[in-house]
């Protein structure tokens, strides 16, 4: 299945796996999945390191920015991070990366190595999904240039709200629904294509 191209979420309900982290852990394993399904197993993977990591040895948080780096925790917008100075590769090969400064990127958190998500993120989470299907559904950013990144995202997503548990996502969900967050510029308004290919906000 893996190698003929099905979903992440298809090959789960084939191997009655009841956690996707299992799905992920196996695929992982195994080494049977395509790039885009790999990157999504070994956030996951990672993810579940970082919350172990962190329950067992708690670094405190960062008051100030002078106080940044990977002695310290940074809160962010939908996750906290490990190190804000030290974002992965990928960041720095951007054009508006500047070495020595934080990280602003919080729309790839959940891609990045230094994520750390725990039980108080889980309401902007499920917002967060939430906007992002509504963007998809409602304009064209399903078609847009990004849009493998917003579908890796929501991967990503589904398999944390599925490890957190029923308890813990109706209690985030309850709150999720009572909020009026908008959290992404580009799922928030839509996106429109240029004749060029490029998308903007709209």
């Amino acid at each position: 299945m893996v190698r003929e191209g099905y979903d992440f979420f298809q090959i789960q309900a084939v191997a009655g796996h009841a956690n996707t982290k299992t799905t992920a852990l196996y695929l992982a394993k195994h080494q049977l999945n395509p790039q885009a399904q790999r990157e999504v197993s070994q956030t996951l993977i990672r993810i579940h390191e970082n919350q172990i990591e962190f329950e067992r040895d708690p670094k405190p948080y960062a008051r100030t920015e002078t106080g940044v780096g990977e002695r310290f925790m940074t809160k962010g917008v939908i996750a906290d991070c490990k190190n804000v100075l030290e974002p992965p590769d990928w960041v720095k090969r951007l054009s508006s990366y500047r070495p020595g400064q934080p990280c602003t990127l919080w729309n790839m958190c959940l891609l990045c190595p230094n994520v750390l998500i725990t039980r108080k993120h889980l309401p902007l989470l499920v917002a967060y999904d939430r906007e992002i299907l509504a963007s998809i559904e409602r304009n064209n950013l399903g078609q847009a240039p990004n849009a493998t990144q917003y579908r890796k995202i929501r991967a990503v997503l589904a398999g944390i709200f599925e490890d957190f548990g029923p308890e813990a996502m109706g209690w985030a969900t309850q709150i999720a629904e009572n909020a009026d967050d908008h959290l992404d510029a580009v799922t928030y308004r839509g996106v429109n294509y240029l004749a060029s290919g490029q998308t903007t906000g709209t």
